[in-house]
């Protein structure tokens, strides 16, 4: 080793060293002070990742245990205020069974009666005062569409809950999954100017009082109502089986049910017309015989790609994905492709409603049998095809005054016991009306159990995920002591070492004696 006078390599070693043992100290130091071991980002990046997201999930727990808790309590007062209404309408079961005795004058009735009017004006109160935080639990507003109140009890849609529904939606042969469509009442691609659009080339079939056409060729196109209907009825009267026949059919459209009409021109009530393959949906008169809305139309045109994607697990077999294409087809055709693009499912489709809104539902099932699964992630509107809403425990909103029902029913004032055979009708009616309490409070009983549940498990979800953000976040105050005190003596000894090499130049002095 050479011998230098200008720079000191042993005094550059211990400064370096000291430097290094100054900023471990440093940094033990602040997590000591600060309680944490991440305290800025440069000390641990992956750890800040994985705090920001247990804390985003402990305070998504902590809420949703909030929101838990509120729809007990809302769940426990309608119970309670139910309770009182069956003991009302026990009450009133007595008097209507004192009613139907004859031993009883008509100045007893009328003392019945009385009493009876009070607990009906008794019931409504408390259908009407029930509330929790202003709302309604038991008097739904008439202007309020939706008959459910949403509890919100899942602090992401990974791990949120909804009765009687799955993340993803199981189904197999026997116990099958069912999407429901509706609104096809209105046609394809109609938009304010009454236009219509065909998105693209289609064939049509006619039978025309028992006469069927060739294949019918309409070419894709936006036109207005009237120029699709003069085309239709133009090619139709012009078939070669049709015109032969001596046959021929006018065609309007229907503005205000939003649908072409196709009427034979035929005399005679045994005159139809039938249609397959349409191209929009056409009303076939009133005498047609359409095929289970088979020229209903479904149109995805339009929809952006994310709205067209599914993910489909078959039999535990590797997830599919797939894209449906932007066309527009029968609810039986978007089956067909389902059961092409999908390995392994049969689609079949039923047809809840005949008139508009007409609304169907796809049945998917595996094509394995009875042990077969099928389930779905991702969902396209239009078709039905959508994952249940799994954020969230739903609690009927109840309108129990309403006449509609058996409760209501019985609390107009047109119900009277103060004649025999107004006591004994009403016997039934009461019956009816506490089943029908019964069955609210079962479902108030349900969805509290439902929800007890769920912040049990909430509360320990939140528990774990504590515990995993301390092991990552917080500082270990002995090893983090046990570094403090090396870090100390490491310091003390660098310093050492620093004036040793200090004095190491001062050798070379000796040289020039």
């Amino acid at each position: 080793m050479s011998s230098v006078i200008n720079t000191n390599i042993f005094s550059v070693h211990a400064q370096r060293q000291a430097s290094l043992t100054q900023r471990s100290e440093q940094v033990s130091m602040e997590r000591l002070s600060s309680g944490t071991r991440i305290n800025q980002a440069k000390d641990d990046a992956f750890g800040v990742a994985m705090t920001g997201y247990s804390n985003t999930q402990i305070s998504g727990y902590s809420q949703s245990m909030r929101n838990a808790n509120d729809g007990v309590s809302m769940a426990q007062i309608a119970d309670g205020a139910m309770g009182g209404i069956t003991d009302a309408l026990q009450r009133m079961r007595e008097l209507a069974l004192q009613g139907a005795s004859d031993s009883y004058s008509n100045a007893d009735r009328e003392s019945l009666q009385n009493e009876f009017t009070a607990l009906q004006s008794e019931i409504s109160g408390i259908i009407q005062n029930t509330t929790f935080n202003s709302i309604d639990i038991l008097n739904r507003p008439e202007s309020q569409s939706r008959k459910i109140l949403e509890i919100q009890a899942g602090a992401s849609t990974t791990n949120a809950v909804e009765n009687h529904v799955h993340n993803s939606l199981e189904m197999d042969s026997t116990t099958k999954g069912y999407y429901t469509g509706g609104g096809l009442s209105q046609s394809a691609g109609v938009d304010q100017e009454y236009t219509l659009t065909a998105a693209g080339d289609r064939t049509i079939e006619i039978e025309v009082d028992g006469v069927l056409s060739d294949e019918i060729e309409l070419d894709a196109g936006t036109k207005t109502t009237v120029a699709w209907a003069a085309e239709l009825q133009q090619k139709i009267n012009s078939d070669p089986q049709i015109s032969a026949a001596g046959k021929s059919v006018s065609v309007s459209y229907d503005l205000s049910e939003n649908e072409f009409v196709v009427l034979s021109e035929s005399d005679g009530e045994g005159s139809t017309v039938k249609m397959n393959n349409g191209i929009f949906r056409l009303a076939l008169g009133t005498t047609a015989a359409a095929e289970d809305g088979q020229s209903e139309l479904v149109s995805l045109v339009g929809l952006d790609v994310s709205q067209r994607q599914m993910s489909w697990s078959v039999d535990g077999q590797p997830i599919q994905h797939i894209t449906l294409p932007e066309a527009v087809k029968t609810p039986q055709q978007w089956a067909a492709y389902l059961e092409q693009a999908v390995d392994g499912v049969e689609v079949t489709t039923q047809w809840l409603t005949t008139s508009p809104p007409s609304e169907y539902k796809l049945t998917v099932a595996s094509s394995t049998g009875d042990d077969g699964s099928v389930s779905l992630s991702g969902g396209v509107a239009p078709l039905g095809l959508m994952v249940p809403d799994t954020d969230k425990i739903k609690m009927n909103h109840y309108d129990l005054d309403d006449p509609e029902h058996a409760l209501g029913l019985i609390l107009m004032d047109t119900e009277k016991v103060n004649s025999q055979v107004d006591a004994e009708a009403m016997l039934s009616k009461i019956d009816a009306a506490i089943a029908h309490v019964n069955e609210g409070r079962a479902h108030f009983a349900a969805v509290e159990n439902h929800l007890s549940t769920v912040t049990n498990y909430l509360d320990d979800a939140r528990v774990k995920v504590s515990e995993a953000r301390s092991n990552i976040s917080d500082t270990d105050f002995a090893a983090e002591s046990a570094e403090l005190a090396k870090m100390d003596i490491l310091k003390q000894v660098t310093t050492a070492m620093m004036a040793q090499a200090n004095q190491l130049p001062k050798q070379m002095l000796q040289l020039f004696k």
